[in-house]
């Protein structure tokens, strides 16, 4: 009888640590703004419980701390709606980006904006209540991905992602938000691999990537993705393997979730 009661305790405490360390690893982000009701909602679409995982809230202030001198207050808003649901990753995941009720970020610049920031390997669904702009969920993302790791992201590195989601949706009122995204990761990547610093350099990269993919931009439009990569360069020293390494991240995992709906579908037929 005590063996049973030993081994009984044994199986509980396991689960409750496994519980923990899943816990400790997935946190949803609330905007300070939205209804009780709609905290629901958003944990519902999660597919979380309230006593499942840890919740914090981003208010509108931190939203304009992170993108101050960056968008006026009109383009930020009066109010935090988004809401974030951020799941830390192993190693090598990449970086998985769902949106729900978001009407001018996708899920790629939001991607192309993180890897910016330096978040890695994380299960990220952006949602609202009801449709909204975007562009300050970012805000909570860092956030929580902050409080689940436990590493800071430096307040440059946040101002810089910020200004890369608000760059990407001006451009995509022009050009489309895929030819967007697109558009800003080649420079990224192109300029990293290059090893470019000269602004001049940048700027035939810009033209060249924009006639590759079959988009004109203005010569305004030229200026201000010059000045970001600038900026970017400057305080990301090591881009390169910033770049490459979630490239490789994405890739590895688009094969192994390939690989798994394979065999899902081998196990149907019989």
């Amino acid at each position: 009888m005590k063996r049973v009661l030993a081994l009984v305790l044994l199986i509980f405490i396991a689960v409750q640590s496994f519980a923990y360390a899943q816990q400790s690893d997935t946190i949803v982000t609330f905007g300070a703004d939205i209804k009780e009701s709609d905290k629901q909602q958003m944990l519902q679409l999660f597919g979380v419980q309230p006593d499942e995982v840890k919740t914090i809230e981003v208010t509108i202030d931190e939203a304009r701390k992170q993108l101050e001198g960056i968008a006026s207050r009109e383009v930020i808003g009066t109010k935090a709606i988004s809401c974030a649901y951020i799941e830390k990753k192993e190693e090598g995941y990449g970086l998985d980006i769902e949106t729900h009720n978001v009407t001018h970020v996708t899920s790629d610049m939001y991607r192309n904006a993180l890897v910016t920031a330096g978040v890695k390997d994380a299960k990220v669904v952006v949602a609202a209540p009801f449709n909204v702009s975007g562009t300050t969920a970012l805000t909570g993302i860092m956030k929580g991905f902050e409080d689940i790791t436990g590493e800071d992201i430096q307040l440059d590195n946040k101002k810089l992602a910020g200004e890369e989601i608000l760059q990407t949706v001006e451009l995509s009122k022009k050009i489309g938000p895929d030819k967007a995204s697109e558009l800003i990761k080649i420079v990224k990547e192109k300029v990293a691999d290059k090893d470019v610093k000269d602004e001049q350099d940048i700027r035939e990269i810009v033209k060249q990537v924009a006639k590759e993919i079959g988009v004109e931009l203005s010569e305004q439009d030229i200026e201000n993705i010059v000045q970001f990569i600038k900026k970017m360069i400057s305080l990301i020293p090591d881009l390169r393997e910033n770049l490459s390494s979630e490239e490789a991240r994405n890739i590895f995992r688009v094969i192994a979730d390939a690989i798994g709906n394979l065999f899902k579908w081998i196990a149907s037929l019989f």
